[in-house]
């Protein structure tokens, strides 16, 4: 298991990566963030088959490329080489996504139920969040809401004192544990050591960003940072 240690880290993972962890230890010590995708993937995936159908017959609309197909681990991109090319694989694409959809009550269910409450009994705390691993708007995909970074920042902050007195560590996974997660840890440091100012945080400093495997979504990093300044500001 390819991972990092920080201070106030000691995993940053995916789904299945801690499942596999849970089976074999305890996490008293450690607060868990569990990142999954929005419950609607069912929903975008009926808007992504409407909107390629609307394409197909009709000279009239556009699709933006990369289009993004399928959601959780089943999203893809297609690119826009040629006309021909385009048309072809978006036909083969819309009926991938219509047996998609007829097969969706067989298939296990991606994002399952949130590990934080099947198994919350193993960690001191938990907090379970959901947000697509998108740094912008892209058609049926939202980046994080400030509703979700809100809650991260509330939970860095409401452990705060555990985490630099207790010795207490963080657990942050994500679907592959590459780029939300990544995100998130590098805000928990920029929180707990700077307050959330992310000009004081040192980034050319920062192990997860230069990790090998990691590639921390900013977006997700900047909002909880913003989120936690507003909360010191309100609560000091």
């Amino acid at each position: 298991m390819s991972t990092i240690k920080t201070r106030y880290i000691d995993y940053i993972i995916g789904r299945e990566e801690i499942e596999s962890l849970l089976q074999e230890k305890e996490f008293k010590k450690h607060l868990l963030i569990s990142i999954i995708n929005p419950d609607d993937k069912y929903e975008i995936i009926k808007k992504q088959i409407m909107t390629i159908e609307n394409f197909l017959n009709s000279n009239d609309q556009e699709l933006i490329f990369p289009f993004y197909i399928g959601a959780g681990k089943f999203k893809k991109e297609i690119f826009l080489k040629d006309q021909k090319e385009s048309m072809k694989k978006l036909k083969k694409t819309l009926k991938s996504l219509k047996n998609y959809l007829k097969r969706k009550n067989t298939r296990k269910d991606l994002n399952a139920k949130p590990i934080d409450k099947i198994l919350r009994d193993k960690f001191f705390d938990s907090l379970t969040v959901d947000f697509w691993d998108v740094d912008r708007d892209l058609l049926f995909y939202k980046p994080i809401e400030g509703s979700e970074a809100e809650k991260i920042a509330r939970f860095i902050y409401k452990h705060k004192k555990n985490v630099l007195n207790k010795g207490l560590k963080f657990v942050i996974h994500c679907s592959a544990g590459i780029s939300r997660s990544a995100g998130v840890g590098m805000a928990l440091h920029c929180c707990l050591d700077f307050g959330g100012n992310t000009e004081h945080f040192k980034k050319e400093n920062c192990k997860i960003l230069f990790h090998n495997r990691y590639r921390p979504n900013e977006y997700v990093f900047n909002a909880i940072c913003n989120e936690y300044k507003k909360l010191e500001g309100m609560l000091k």
